[in-house]
């Protein structure tokens, strides 16, 4: 895979293997007709890195990689590294399309004043719950809701909550 290439011609699937567009789409044809699997894309983009990404073995020992100290985010979770961080930053952007920032590098969030997070995701959320006649765009992004229904993409899921 070339790294220079967009990440949106990629796709993350529920196994955590990045392919290209047209290989899943391949791919997901074979399987739904061989074998009537139907396999599903986890989001558009390249697979974000797992927490073993951020381990480190010393012989039997394993450890986080030394990346500093403990750092707070802009959702007042403190991560053990900012090695931790950017794992969760990198899901949090591509799964639930939120904005995700440190506000201290240096500590965790106790040694932060921050505003109320949790009041605003709330308030997102409800004002998404509210709106069931947002129009939806007809991108083919499937997720799966907890209904154990595929959904063309989050709008629409969001949409039936």
């Amino acid at each position: 895979m070339d790294e220079n290439e967009l990440d949106s011609n990629f796709v993350c699937d529920q196994a955590g293997n990045t392919k290209r567009k047209c290989e899943f789409e391949m791919l997901r044809c074979i399987y739904e007709r061989k074998f009537g699997y139907n396999i599903t894309i986890a989001y558009v983009g390249r697979c974000c890195p797992t927490e073993d990404s951020c381990m480190q073995s010393f012989g039997d020992k394993v450890q986080l990689k030394s990346q500093g100290s403990p750092v707070c985010d802009s959702h007042n979770v403190t991560h053990s590294s900012r090695c931790l961080f950017e794992v969760h930053k990198c899901r949090m952007e591509k799964i639930e399309h939120l904005k995700l920032t440190l506000l201290n590098e240096n500590g965790s969030c106790s040694d932060t004043s921050i505003v109320n997070v949790d009041k605003l995701s709330y308030d997102i959320n409800e004002s998404m719950n509210c709106k069931k006649d947002i129009e939806c765009n007809t991108n083919y992004e499937p997720i799966c809701g907890t209904d154990g229904i595929t959904y063309v993409n989050r709008c629409r899921l969001m949409k039936k909550r």
